[in-house]
């Protein structure tokens, strides 16, 4: 592990000017190495996709997984999309429409009123 390093503060426990809290930037992932290290090569080995894709020595497995290597680095994968709606609901309103429709048959056509203490027997 790293040694912890001491960052200068001021008393509120702000970092003071000049102050940095990963002086050594970010760290060179795996990817990034390859990246660098196979990037002058990637018209051959692009190439070389496309011949095992036409090549009908090859595999049928073998032709789409390379297809889809060079469809997905050439043109990129399709992006994902969400239809979504959105439907406002007012619980209160749908809630008193119930109401009024299960007491129409009882004459009532409106609801007045409050809550009360019933007694349990």
């Amino acid at each position: 592990m790293n040694a912890p390093m001491t960052v200068r503060r001021n008393a509120r426990g702000r970092l003071l000017p000049g102050a940095r809290l990963n002086p050594g930037g970010r760290p060179v992932s795996g990817v990034t190495e390859i990246r660098a290290r196979f990037s002058q090569r990637l018209p051959e080995i692009f190439g070389r996709l496309m011949e095992m894709a036409m090549d009908n020595s090859q595999p049928p497995l073998a032709q789409l997984a390379a297809i889809r290597l060079v469809l997905d680095y050439l043109l990129g994968r399709p992006q994902v999309t969400v239809e979504a709606t959105s439907v406002n609901v007012n619980i209160a309103e749908l809630y008193r429409a119930a109401m009024i429709r299960a007491n129409a048959g009882r004459g009532a056509s409106e609801i007045n009123g409050t809550a009360g203490e019933k007694e349990i027997q």
